[in-house]
C-alpha cells in the first residue's frame, strides 16, 4: 500500500451505508484527481463486499444485527484487489474536548487536502497533542483561517445570526461527506448523540427542533478572539453527525 491509497469511513446501518452515494462520488472525484482509470462497477463492488461483511464482522464484535457498525475501507487506487477492510463499534461521543493550534499549520488552497488518504503525515504528527484530557485539535492554515479538525469538519455557529458557517474548501479542509450533504441542504438540522434535538438559541437557551441556514464562509482565528462569546465551534462527519467542541486549551495569540 502506498501514499496515494484512498481512506473511506462509513457508518453501515440496517445493511446499507449512510450516505452512500456521497461516500462513493467523493472516491470516484479522488480517482479522477489521481488520474487512474477505473471501472465504476468494481468500485462500487468494494462497498457492496463492506456490507456484507459487516455481519460477519458484527458477530466477532458482539453486536447485534440491527446494530450500527463503523467501517474503513483504504483503496488501493490501482489494484482495487489489494483493498482493505476493517470494521469498530460505534462508541458514544455527546462532545469534542478540542484544542485549537496554531502550528502546524495546513497550506491554503483546493488540491490533495480535500481529499481523504490512508497516510496522513500531518494529521499523524499531531497526535502527540492529543492528551486523555483532549479528543482532537483543530487546525489554522498559513492564511489564519479555520481549517478541520483531524477526525471532522468544522462548523461554526454565529449564534448572534443563527448561522452556521463552515470553511470553504480552499482553506485546505476534507471535502467531507457530512459536509457536502448539509451544504446540499442548505442547513443544519441539528441532531446530538442519542437522538437529542439541538438548540435553536433563544433568551433562555431552550432546545427544541429547528434548523439553522448553512454557508461556506472563510472564518479567521482573530474573529474568535475577539468576540468567542458570540460563536460556539461543532465537529461533524458521517459517521457521528454533530457534535459540540468544548475548547479545553486556547492559545490567545491575535495575529494579521
Amino acid at each position: 500500500m502506498n501514499s496515494h491509497n484512498i481512506l473511506d469511513t462509513f457508518l453501515i446501518n440496517e445493511q446499507k451505508i449512510k450516505w452512500f452515494d456521497y461516500h462513493l462520488q467523493r472516491t470516484e472525484s479522488c480517482l479522477q484527481f489521481l488520474g487512474v482509470k477505473f471501472n465504476p462497477n468494481k468500485l462500487k463492488n468494494l462497498y457492496d463486499s463492506a456490507v456484507e461483511g459487516s455481519l460477519e464482522a458484527k458477530k466477532s464484535l458482539d453486536l447485534s444485527a440491527s446494530d450500527p457498525i463503523v467501517v474503513r475501507l483504504e483503496i488501493n487506487p490501482n489494484h482495487f484487489s489489494s483493498s482493505k477492510v476493517s470494521f469498530r463499534k460505534l462508541t458514544s461521543l455527546s462532545q469534542v474536548r478540542a484544542k485549537i493550534i496554531l502550528q502546524p499549520r495546513q497550506p491554503w488552497g483546493v488540491g490533495t487536502t480535500n481529499f481523504k488518504w490512508a497516510h496522513r503525515p500531518f494529521w499523524d504528527s499531531l497526535q502527540s497533542q492529543f492528551s486523555k484530557d483532549i479528543d482532537d485539535v483543530i487546525c489554522l492554515n498559513e492564511n489564519n483561517e479555520f481549517t478541520e479538525l483531524s477526525r471532522f469538519n468544522l462548523f461554526i455557529l454565529d449564534k448572534d445570526e443563527n448561522l452556521f458557517m463552515t470553511p470553504r474548501l480552499e482553506s485546505g479542509c476534507l471535502d467531507g461527506v457530512y459536509r457536502k450533504v448539509q451544504l446540499n441542504q442548505g442547513y443544519i438540522q441539528h441532531q446530538l448523540i442519542e437522538q437529542k434535538s439541538a438548540p435553536l438559541y433563544s433568551d433562555n437557551d431552550t432546545f427544541e427542533l429547528g434548523k439553522v441556514k448553512l454557508i461556506e464562509q472563510t472564518f479567521k482565528y482573530n474573529q474568535w478572539l475577539i468576540n468567542e462569546s458570540r460563536y460556539e465551534l461543532w465537529a461533524g462527519n458521517s459517521v457521528r453527525g454533530l457534535i459540540p467542541c468544548q475548547i479545553i486549551t486556547q492559545q490567545r495569540q491575535i495575529e494579521n
